[in-house]
């Protein structure tokens, strides 16, 4: 048996990547926090504070974040606007894109996109090499990326999906606004029990 982490692909879920929205908090070194620009600032600032009042976790925030195989962290990184998340694993079943909105493709290849109207946001995790996380949050615009936030996970334990489609209608409405909630099965899919309006 061989001690030697690079033979996992980013494909499957593997150890620590396994489990719930919470996971991210499971992490071997800080949990760093990538903020991309001043526009996304504000909630980078109140998910740090957060982490810190809850798990006295003191959590750098940067703009940006070197995730190759020497990185111990877990990350979460903070877009809005015309600002898109990285694409870093290979066929991943959910896309920000410009021109279509947000998309979301299920094991059996059917994708559902919902357009990037104002208000609307997305969170989701997002595979690491080394058996680490990428936690996505999404806005199209300052409300989007606010109503995507809240959801940030301060519980551990906690049932919560492993992507969230959030509208505006989260402001009143609270999970009933949701668009689309779920979770990824152990190759990365979207589960078939998943959630998309």
């Amino acid at each position: 048996m061989t001690e030697d982490e690079h033979w996992k692909c980013l494909s499957q879920r593997y150890g620590s990547q396994l489990g719930a929205l919470d996971a991210i908090l499971r992490t071997k070194g800080p949990l760093v926090i990538q903020s991309q620009g001043s526009n996304t600032l504000e909630a980078a600032l109140q998910i740090s504070r957060n982490l810190y009042q809850y798990f006295g976790a003191d959590c750098p925030i940067t703009e940006s974040v070197d995730t190759d195989d020497t990185f111990p962290s877990n990350v979460i990184s903070i877009y809005q606007g015309a600002d898109k998340p990285p694409e870093t694993a290979p066929r991943f079943p959910v896309e920000v894109d410009a021109t279509k909105g947000i998309c979301i493709r299920n094991a059996v290849g059917c994708q559902k996109c919902y357009p990037l109207t104002a208000g609307v946001g997305i969170l989701f995790l997002h595979p690491l090499p080394m058996e680490r996380l990428r936690l996505v949050l999404w806005g199209s615009d300052e409300e989007g990326l606010r109503s995507a936030s809240r959801l940030m996970p301060m519980l551990t334990g906690v049932g919560q999906a492993d992507f969230i489609v959030t509208s505006p209608e989260c402001s009143w409405k609270g999970a009933a606004g949701v668009m689309a909630a779920g979770f990824f099965d152990s190759s990365w899919n979207v589960s078939a029990g998943s959630y998309m309006k």
